[in-house]
């Protein structure tokens, strides 16, 4: 359960898309001195369905996790809307601090809220699976959100995040979020990579 916790509490610091985690291209790119990070380039009505592609696959890679760790008895379809809903929670909270009340739910761009709702259908779909092919189908989701998560061009939303951000004197703690939402989801691929050996031998 740590590594969902974990992910969930990472959602408080602003990424370039719902639910994204890993970003290691654009910290790489500025110890290096170079331009922030390669992107690939898309028009603007083709970065709706990456980002709504990002979304759902970082949404159904943990949820898969959660339906891998909870117990057969375990009301599965509450715990997992309660993750989403508790990742959901945080984001809101806190773009209302970082940009007022007012812009509460600003990050539920029309990629966001596609993504959701493919994530829906997918984790629908995944739940009745096999647990090695549920395994699989959650590394599959990780890869995509981080591969998504590194090349898709910054949108409007994170771009007015950061410009509104004053980390001020909570600079070490959004350092420790940030670390930590880089690091997630290549814990959680050694995690599920552990889990499917586990689960075939």
């Amino acid at each position: 359960m740590t590594l969902l916790i974990t992910w969930v509490l990472v959602q408080a610091y602003p990424q370039p898309m719902l639910m994204a985690t890993g970003r290691v291209l654009q910290p790489l790119a500025l110890l290096a001195n170079d331009a922030p990070g390669a992107s690939l380039s898309f028009a603007a009505r083709h970065f709706v369905l990456v980002e709504a592609l990002g979304v759902a696959a970082a949404s159904t890679a943990a949820a898969l996790i959660l339906l891998d760790i909870a117990r057969p008895t375990a009301p599965r379809v509450l715990l997992v809307l309660a993750t989403l809903g508790a990742a959901i929670g945080v984001k809101s909270l806190a773009t209302a601090w970082l940009l007022g009340e007012a812009e509460t739910l600003h990050w539920l761009s029309s990629g966001a809220q596609g993504g959701l709702v493919f994530a829906a259908l997918a984790i629908a779909a995944s739940s009745v699976m096999a647990p090695t092919r549920r395994l699989t189908a959650a590394l599959i989701a990780l890869l995509v959100a981080l591969a998504l998560a590194n090349f898709a061009p910054e949108n409007a939303y994170y771009q007015v995040m950061l410009g509104r951000w004053d980390q001020g004197p909570w600079i070490n703690f959004n350092r420790l979020l940030s670390a930590a939402a880089v690091a997630w989801p290549f814990v959680a691929l050694v995690h599920l990579l552990d889990r499917r050996r586990g689960a075939r031998s």
